[in-house]
């Protein structure tokens, strides 16, 4: 019989971009009600034309900030791109990321450079002050990239008004077999899919499978199922902890729920889950991807999460945990306090206070 073995060394997943030739066609997003981004969208679009000898594309709304030096992306009735697309150089913020992702890349997304031109940043790591420095190394390659987990996201609506299924819970049994629904609609998140209760007075009510698997009824105001990358978004505010980018998990967090024990967990990234709204439950649920495409779950329906295979590659300054680590210190203020003084320090503060009180008394 063979023995397996184990390697105890701790493992560091890199990940960089090596050209095979230089990118040629280049896309830069920019956010377009931001004065800041538009006026530097010009500054660089010459500068990858003439240093770069590339040919730099942008959407429709934003070819007047261009002034002449790119031309229109050419898009897919749905929004998405249809031109191939080499590197996305992104001048905006976090938003502008999940607009580049989840509008103009469903799917497939080119490697993306992000610069920081929004009101928060946490994930673009790039000054513009330093563009041209910055465009040169990635371009060079080399560069760190973060692979970005997305989920997968199909809503299944119920078949026939007759199609029930119902678990038992409590025994983790199927006590039938789940109907056929037919698939409506597929979403890949970057940051996370939320189903809340909507204007609906009553709680949410729904019911969870782990790979096919009874794990629980959720009964609040709804729930987070999110990415690492998301974690320190909507998952963050709900009560959820923030996860390493490079985690390979999918993040469960109740939204406020009427359980005291329902605590927040991290299921593996290989498994797939499936909510649904019961038969039974009071009122439909409303579900929304990324903040996007919000539509209702009627009782039946259901949504099945899973990993996508389509991971969205982000260039790092240095890598993903000092990327991390920084984003996380500056714009959340993480674990950010004064500092305790020593015990000499604090004998001679004691002994002040002591000496102030007898001089007073």
């Amino acid at each position: 019989m063979a023995l397996g073995t184990t390697d105890a060394t701790p493992r560091r997943r890199r990940v960089s971009v090596a050209w095979d030739a230089p990118p040629s066609r280049i896309l830069i997003a920019a956010t377009p009600h931001s004065q800041r981004a538009r006026s530097a969208l010009p500054v660089l679009a010459r500068h990858l034309a003439r240093r770069h000898e590339a040919e730099v594309l942008v959407e429709e709304a934003l070819l007047d900030a261009a002034e002449g030096c790119a031309t229109a992306v050419r898009k897919s009735s749905q929004g998405a791109v249809d031109d191939e697309v080499h590197l996305v150089v992104c001048l905006g913020g976090d938003g502008l990321i999940l607009h580049v992702v989840s509008t103009l890349f469903p799917e497939a997304v080119p490697p993306i450079m992000p610069f920081n031109l929004g009101s928060l940043g946490f994930l673009t790591p790039y000054e513009f002050s330093a563009h041209e420095r910055h465009v040169e190394d990635v371009l060079r390659g080399g560069t760190n990239v973060a692979l970005r987990m997305r989920l997968k996201c199909a809503v299944v609506r119920k078949a026939t008004p007759t199609d029930a299924c119902f678990h038992n819970f409590s025994s983790g049994m199927l006590l039938e077999e789940d109907a056929v629904g037919v698939s409506s609609c597929e979403y890949h998140v970057l940051n996370e899919l939320v189903i809340d209760r909507g204007p609906a007075p009553y709680l949410s009510n729904l019911e969870v499978l782990c790979d096919d698997l009874p794990v629980t009824r959720v009964q609040a105001d709804g729930l987070i199922v999110g990415t690492p990358t998301g974690s320190t978004a909507y998952n963050l505010s709900a009560g959820g902890s923030m996860v390493h980018p490079d985690v390979p998990a999918i993040l469960f967090t109740p939204i406020c729920p009427h359980s005291l024990s329902f605590r927040p967990v991290l299921f593996p990234d290989y498994v797939t889950l499936t909510i649904k709204v019961p038969d039974d439950s009071r009122a439909s649920a409303w579900v929304s991807f990324d903040g996007r495409h919000r539509m209702e779950l009627m009782r039946g329906d259901k949504v099945v999460v899973s990993a996508s295979k389509w991971s969205v590659p982000t260039f790092c300054k240095s890598d993903a945990t000092s990327d991390w680590f920084k984003s996380i210190s500056s714009c959340l203020h993480w674990n950010q306090r004064l500092t305790q003084g020593s015990n000499d320090q604090a004998e001679v503060e004691e002994s002040s206070v002591t000496a102030a009180n007898a001089h007073g008394s």
